[in-house]
């Protein structure tokens, strides 16, 4: 499937095969510069791949040499000239899969989080200011080897934006992500892969292919119910105790055990053959 904003020249593209979605940012001669229509078709793409019982990964990357160069600064410096300088308050939307109907979960980019299904970015290029900010609410990170990430906010006169001070140090530590933050520096693959904000840095060349490679591992070896659950819990727990982890834990695996993917897993590996898992049953 392909989606794209009213008015737009398909600047988000989705394809499905094989169970997994590949949502690319498509504005490749803007280095994928972000703007008001990318950000609504998005979501969209992100919504229906929520609802699509055929789509178990999904994978979001750029066109061309850069992920995404962060906002479109000319659409920006035009907005500023018509209205002037204003005050912006923050407003939570409708998370396409709910989680325990926490607000966190529901602000401007932080619903990637509410997703119930695997969201691998793939750092094909540039990251920066809101680039950046969309892999970090992606779940796994993988860069190819020119990638850079690019915190760019204090350069530009702005204080870090949409969360990412919240999200950053508990992905790389606070000391660390303070560093970076106020620095505004750039950051190599490699140094990205060293902190832990990637996975695995890939050659350049098959990228990729090498990213569906690894998603597909995901869509055929793993349960949608049970990776869902194992989401939900990591999400919930970054404002939980241990007890209420634990609690948490405890209802998943009743539930799960009631679920015929448990009773596919454990009869794949009993018959030591590749399971065939039904896909999101709550």
């Amino acid at each position: 499937m392909t989606a794209a904003s009213p008015g737009t020249n398909e600047i988000i593209l989705c394809e499905v095969a094989n169970r997994i979605a590949v949502i690319t940012l498509n504005r490749p001669d803007q280095l994928n510069a972000w703007n008001s229509e990318m950000e609504a078709g998005l979501r969209t793409a992100l919504e229906r791949c929520q609802d699509d019982r055929e789509v178990r990964v999904i994978v979001l990357t750029g066109a061309g040499n850069a992920f995404c160069a962060g906002a479109d600064l000319s659409a920006a410096r035009a907005r500023l000239a018509a209205s002037g300088p204003r005050h912006v308050s923050s407003t939570a939307a409708h998370a396409p899969n709910d989680v325990a109907a926490r607000e966190d979960f529901g602000q401007r980019y932080s619903y990637l989080l509410s997703i119930g299904k695997p969201i691998i970015c793939a750092l094909n290029g540039a990251a920066a200011g809101v680039g950046l900010v969309l892999s970090l609410y992606c779940d796994i990170r993988y860069a190819s080897r020119e990638a850079r990430l690019v915190p760019a906010f204090v350069r530009r006169g702005l204080p870090a934006e949409h969360g990412i001070a919240w999200i950053l140090p508990r992905l790389i530590g606070l000391s660390r992500a303070l560093e970076w933050l106020i620095s505004g520096r750039s950051m190599s693959a490699q140094e990205a892969e060293q902190a832990g904000l990637v996975s695995a840095v890939l050659e350049t060349d098959g990228f990729l292919p090498e990213v569906l490679e690894r998603a597909a591992t995901l869509a055929t070896l793993c349960s949608p119910s049970a990776i869902a659950a194992t989401k939900r819990q990591s999400y919930l727990a970054l404002g939980q105790t241990l007890g209420e982890g634990v609690a948490l834990a405890e209802r998943e695996i009743a539930a799960s055990l009631q679920g015929s993917d448990f009773r596919e897993g454990v009869a794949a590996f009993l018959g030591k053959r590749q399971p065939s898992f039904v896909g999101l049953e709550r």
